[in-house]
């Protein structure tokens, strides 16, 4: 069973989890009534938002080959890969909703590691080499 993990954001010297993180990790947390457990934190590192080079890029090389490939409008393809790729989980009301993060929130890593998934995936399942901003003019 892999290890939950929970959003948590630190305001005014507190940490303040959002529904349904809050719910989840409470309800996960009395599981574990008497047990000794490890606690593990992860702190992310402090790196810039997206450059605009990666949106360029995003835009006029990844997503403009998928949209060829697929004859998908360029926006549904970022629609359809933030769905795939950044996609969470949410129910209500007894059914089932994906959720996707918007691209404008990642930070240059996260953004790099969502392109580098959407190449493999492009290598994977349709056949093309979608090449790295270092491999283009």
């Amino acid at each position: 069973m892999p290890t939950p993990k929970f959003l948590a954001r630190i305001k005014d010297n507190k940490v303040k989890m959002e529904e349904p993180f809050k719910a989840r990790c409470w309800e996960y947390l009395r599981g574990l009534e008497g047990k000794e457990v490890e606690v593990t934190i992860t702190l992310p590192k402090d790196y810039p938002q997206r450059s605009g080079q990666q949106s360029k890029y995003y835009w006029g090389v990844v997503v403009e080959m998928i949209s060829q490939h697929t004859g998908y409008t360029p926006e549904e393809v970022h629609e359809l890969l933030k769905q795939r790729f950044l996609g969470q989980e949410l129910s209500l009301g007894g059914q089932d909703f994906t959720v996707a993060k918007s691209t404008t929130e990642l930070d240059t890593v996260q953004m790099e590691s969502y392109m580098e998934r959407i190449r493999t995936f492009c290598a994977i399942e349709f056949g093309i080499s979608i090449p790295t901003p270092n491999e283009i003019a």
